[in-house]
């Protein structure tokens, strides 16, 4: 499966953007990774020290719901809406969206956008990192500020 969609018919244009396959193949290998890293720094840790417990069960909980978010996550682009997948799934009309743009966070690319009430949302995917290697990166993102000109011109 592409991180691309594409559909394209008469009346309907959609744009999905998910993270690139690669990214999700280093998620997934992510997990056991991190719980064998945690499983280690336990064995090796002094009997009196139990705070790395609870690195463990934060860990168990939070890197596979992480893992899912971005699984999942992603954006679509449609000629009405900016609809972004997340746990929660939202949509924000062209015409409600004042700013797109680029920001890094934890040293990954990400796309951000804000709307008009000033809240800032930053997309799940695409994202790219000294990890996570999106080589259309740059393309997603000047597709994206793309569609926002044309639909925030169309509505004017």
């Amino acid at each position: 499966m592409s991180d691309v969609a594409i559909a394209l018919n008469s009346r309907d244009q959609k744009i999905r953007y998910r993270v690139t396959i690669r990214q999700r193949w280093l998620m997934i290998l992510m997990v056991p990774l991190m719980f064998i890293t945690i499983g280690v720094v336990q064995v090796l840790a002094p009997p009196h020290v139990v705070a790395y417990s609870w690195l463990f069960w934060y860990a168990a909980v939070y890197i596979p719901v992480s893992v899912f978010v971005y699984y999942v996550g992603g954006v679509t682009l449609t000629p009405t809406h900016l609809r972004i997948h997340n746990l929660r799934r939202r949509s924000i009309a062209w015409n409600q969206v004042r700013w797109v743009g680029q920001e890094k966070f934890f040293f990954n690319n990400t796309i951000v956008v804000i709307d008009q009430q000033g809240h800032q949302t930053r997309l799940r995917a695409p994202i790219t990192g000294p990890f996570w290697r999106d080589p259309l990166f740059d393309e997603k993102f000047q597709t994206i500020g793309r569609w926002y000109l044309q639909q925030r011109d169309a509505t004017d």
